[in-house]
């Protein structure tokens, strides 16, 4: 094995997510037909993909794909009332879809790219939750997407954390953000080209996590001005910056548009 620091993450959630991409091949080719939003219905037909990898050759230049953090981007973070803290949802009766999320990667979905969740996940680690339940909760979020008509097209998860509370999962790994492994595993199994990707994400390991992969980044949520001042690093600091997922949908779209219409400043 390549990666064999990913085993973890692998044995729980990879090899899933890898058959369900396989059984969903045939599903995108036609998949959103209809119902184009107006963002897309905008767009120069060469962007109007239907099928993933249309406009491009994958086999030598790699797929484009957006990769999503998932807590804070895709789902609300759950209030810990007992610590005053926030946390990943542990259970699905936790998990609850923010309300941008199927819209933005229904329209990532729209324009082509490959939508795939990297996340740190420790709360198995911490034991906190257990696999089973944190597959619960992934397969929830899949059904909550595909019930308003957005598709993710892989999910894969970090499961360590240096001070884990089961020693399996105690250590220092490639795959943890800000690290980078989580998504140049993902990149090496899918056949995505970072360089003609994306990270969106709600935090700054996030957009470390891209940047050191070779993706462009956009920073989501309502920051404090304090935050600024961890941004003035050159690997944390985002290439844009979003208020959700929609939004980051959006100016990836304009991206798109300005890039066909030979606008690229």
């Amino acid at each position: 094995m390549r990666y064999p620091i990913l085993s973890e993450a692998k044995r729980y959630f990879y090899r899933d997510c890898r058959l369900s991409v396989i059984a969903r091949s045939e599903a995108t080719k036609q998949s959103y037909k209809s119902g184009a939003s107006k963002e897309i219905a905008t767009l120069p037909a060469v962007a109007r993909n239907d099928k993933v990898g249309d406009s491009y050759n994958a086999e030598k230049t790699g797929c484009r794909a957006v990769f999503l953090d998932r807590d804070g981007v895709i789902n609300a973070l759950v209030y810990d009332s007992d610590h005053g803290t926030v946390d990943s949802p542990h259970c699905p009766g936790q998990f609850v879809l923010l309300p941008a999320a199927a819209a933005g990667i229904k329209l990532l979905n729209r324009l082509g790219f490959l939508v795939v969740v990297v996340s740190n996940q420790p709360g198995v680690a911490k034991g906190k939750t257990t696999p089973a339940l944190l597959r619960a909760v992934t397969e929830k979020m899949e059904r909550g997407l595909a019930a308003r008509g957005a598709r993710l097209d892989g999910v894969f998860y970090c499961l360590h954390h240096p001070e884990a509370a089961l020693k399996e999962y105690r250590k220092k790994c490639s795959c943890r953000k800000p690290a980078p492994g989580l998504i140049l595993e993902a990149a090496r199994e899918l056949d995505i080209n970072p360089d003609r990707s994306w990270m969106i994400g709600d935090g700054l390991t996030d957009v470390k996590a891209g940047r050191d992969a070779g993706c462009k980044t956009i920073l989501v949520g309502r920051f404090k001005c304090d935050l600024c001042r961890y941004m003035e690093g050159e690997d944390a600091r985002p290439d844009y910056m979003a208020a959700d997922l929609l939004a980051a949908a959006r100016l990836i779209c304009e991206g798109e548009r300005n890039i066909l219409n030979g606008n690229f400043h």
